[in-house]
């Protein structure tokens, strides 16, 4: 009986510890944050522009579940998640190119800073 106890035990331990080694070989991150298919433009002429990103999945089936884009005026505001130009809320969605800007019109001349978060199927960062 012991030793059927101490082999249930070992076996627990293998795994858990294979659990927790196959979720460290997964993530989700974007990069290539793109405006109207521009990497950082310079200007755009469009009252509504499109954003993009190119997602990075490594791992068993994992994917994009959702997003967040927030525009600001300024990086420190940015920096703090204070979307003073538009914010849309988290979508649940794995679209991940030209997503159209909702938020009030944008003046010209004027420097706008925006960040995306994305989500897993899981729904982590």
């Amino acid at each position: 009986m012991k030793k059927l106890f101490i082999s249930f035990f070992l076996l627990l331990i293998i795994c858990f510890s294979c659990i927790e080694n196959t979720e460290k070989n997964y993530s989700l991150s974007f990069s290539q944050l793109l405006v109207n298919a521009k990497e950082s433009p310079n200007s755009i002429e469009s009252e509504q522009p499109l954003f993009s990103w190119i997602v990075d999945a490594t791992g068993y089936n994992k994917s994009q579940s959702a997003y967040h884009i927030l525009v600001a005026s300024s990086k420190e505001l940015l920096n703090e998640d204070d979307a003073d130009i538009w914010n849309s809320k988290k979508i649940e969605s794995d679209k991940s190119t030209f997503v159209k800007y909702k938020g009030e019109s944008l003046n010209a001349m004027t420097t706008y800073y925006w960040k995306v978060k994305i989500w897993d199927e899981n729904y982590g960062f």
